[in-house]
């Protein structure tokens, strides 16, 4: 796991879920959490999967062994071929967010 590709830290903070709340849904431990994003240590597969289920990312994602899923074609018209780079990848996020919480109803 590096740094580069590991997006634990990121997608918690983009789902705007605080340590605590993550820690209370886990049964992960704050310190924990925190040494896993701070890449001091590796995720048991136990955790990853508790910690993917919250997130709704899959745990390949989330540890940055996969991409994110293409976005379907009529997101990706041309009104968004002129978005910065970083906010094409924030719209990809946000469409698999919404593509997951729509799965789990």
């Amino acid at each position: 796991m590096t740094q580069s590709t590991c997006r634990l830290q990121a997608v918690r903070e983009y789902l705007g879920l605080p340590l605590d709340d993550v820690a209370r849904h886990t049964g992960i431990g704050v310190y924990r959490l925190t040494r896993i994003e701070a890449l001091e240590e590796e995720p048991t597969a136990v955790e990853l999967k508790a910690i993917s289920a919250i997130y709704k990312f899959s745990p390949a994602y989330l540890m940055g062994a996969e991409d994110a899923p293409a976005a379907p074609v009529r997101i990706r018209s041309r009104a968004t071929t002129k978005l910065h780079p970083k906010d094409e990848e924030e719209l990809m996020l946000f469409t698999q967010f919404l593509t997951a919480a729509g799965a789990s109803d």
